[in-house]
């Protein structure tokens, strides 16, 4: 890059790595060097829509991936495929934008119909809302038979479950989802929470939610393991 600034790949290759590496804010430096030279760039704008996203700068995240596809349907639509389609669905579900993350999870599920990931994704999505929850456990099973061991389908489909107000054929997929875990999940033990006290498992769901607050805090689930607190010491 120093001695021949104007030859394109090392800036991207540096760029990957640093992504591959979780060095988010190093790969966009490097990108916007790149910038300085170059433009009108399907993977420049690409990459740097990933950068974005993976320091959680969602709305300019969404205008490099924009950006990027502009520039390939005009240049290399064939730069257009499902797993950049699944980059643009997280970013718009990241912004709350729903029916467009679903637009463009769709075009990834055209081209690429068996993907578990983008499956799971929009099943969950789906689930998370309570909507579309026939389709959503359709899609997220369909995951499942395709990944049978995903700790995170495994999630989703006792999330979607429960959702479908069928706590016990929920607990076991996140029971299972638990214990696959290396290291503990605030998500699915607050899911897990959520079933146990469906099915009147009060002290285990307190103490998932107790586990859940540890890791991170979340304001919602406090909120329902203090009640469960507040009913123990008011029996006591």
């Amino acid at each position: 890059m120093d001695i021949r600034p104007e030859f394109e790949p090392p800036y991207y290759e540096l760029a990957a790595m640093k992504l591959n590496e979780g060095e988010a804010r190093e790969a966009f430096e490097v990108l916007q060097q790149a910038r300085e030279h170059f433009s009108d760039q399907f993977i420049l704008e690409f990459y740097s829509g990933l950068a974005m996203s993976a320091l959680r700068r969602y709305e300019p995240s969404l205008g490099f991936l924009r950006q990027a596809e502009s520039i390939a349907e005009k240049q290399e639509p064939e730069r257009l495929t499902g797993f950049f389609y699944f980059r643009v669905g997280s970013v718009l579900e990241r912004l709350g934008k729903f029916k467009e993350a679903e637009v463009e999870f769709l075009k990834c599920l055209d081209k690429a119909p068996d993907d578990a990931t983008t499956l799971n994704y929009l099943g969950y999505m789906w689930a998370e809302q309570g909507v579309k929850l026939d389709q959503a456990y359709e899609w997220i099973m369909k995951a499942h038979e395709i990944e049978p061991e995903s700790e995170a389908i495994l999630d989703s489909m006792g999330w979607v479950l429960y959702q479908k107000g069928k706590p016990a054929e929920a607990l076991p997929f996140l029971e299972k989802a638990k214990e696959k875990l290396t290291e503990p999940d605030p998500t699915i033990l607050d899911h897990l929470a959520d079933v146990y006290e469906a099915l009147g498992e009060t002290e285990k769901a307190e103490e998932a939610w107790k586990q859940s607050l540890e890791i991170e805090f979340n304001e919602r689930v406090f909120k329902k393991w203090r009640i469960l607190e507040d009913q123990g010491e008011t029996k006591s």
